[in-house]
């Protein structure tokens, strides 16, 4: 009796083949979240890591947001030659072991088209369909990140301190740098710090 149904058999296209592929390459201690965006009108991806000792952390944790010109360049160990075989992640953990930092959730928000060629620079778009590649929807990137996201990461990760200021980051590296500065500087009140490495400004 052969096992085989005919029924049941998938046909793969070389784009599912290709996203298995950049799955497997990437840390999997970033755990891939999509969620719908109301502002984007598209459902949109993130990465987010937390370290095993938050499952036992009572107090909210403190939260990063990790900002690249596209947010899996800082999950892929492979992203360049200066990598070494090493993310973000990686340092993350040696810091912690070390004792240099304590646990915190990291957060790699997409903010560009899925094919990184549109940068979203944490703005609204007021021309979203002069640029019609999948992943920017209406181009409210600004929106998406404010009211969907960062509400999205408070109420299921335990990041947010009721009637204190939160304790909530912003970094970026290139292009990054400049999305967090610039959403950091446009509302001080809901980033406790931010930081920018070479980054990229206009």
């Amino acid at each position: 009796m052969s096992l085989y149904n005919p029924k049941r058999a998938v046909t793969l296209g070389r784009q599912t083949i290709a996203q298995w592929k950049e799955r497997k390459a990437l840390d999997q201690r970033a755990q891939a979240v999509t969620i719908r965006s109301n502002a984007l009108g598209i459902s949109k991806r993130f990465y987010i890591y937390a370290p095993p000792a938050a499952k036992k952390q009572r107090d909210p944790l403190p939260v990063v947001y990790l900002f690249r010109g596209h947010e899996r360049e800082w999950i892929n160990p492979q992203q360049d030659d200066t990598r070494q075989g090493r993310t973000v992640i990686d340092v993350y953990e040696e810091l912690l072991q070390a004792g240099t930092v304590g646990p915190m959730v990291l957060v790699f928000p997409g903010v560009c088209s899925d094919d990184s060629s549109v940068p979203g620079l944490l703005v609204n778009f007021k021309a979203p369909t002069v640029q019609p590649v999948p992943g920017i929807g209406s181009g409210r990137f600004e929106d998406y990140f404010l009211q969907e996201l960062v509400p999205y990461v408070d109420a299921r990760y335990h990041t947010r301190v009721a009637g204190k200021r939160p304790a909530r980051g912003v970094d970026g590296f290139s292009l990054g740098g400049f999305q967090a500065v610039k959403i950091a500087s446009q509302h001080p009140g809901l980033f406790a710090s931010v930081g920018a490495y070479d980054g990229l400004y206009f």
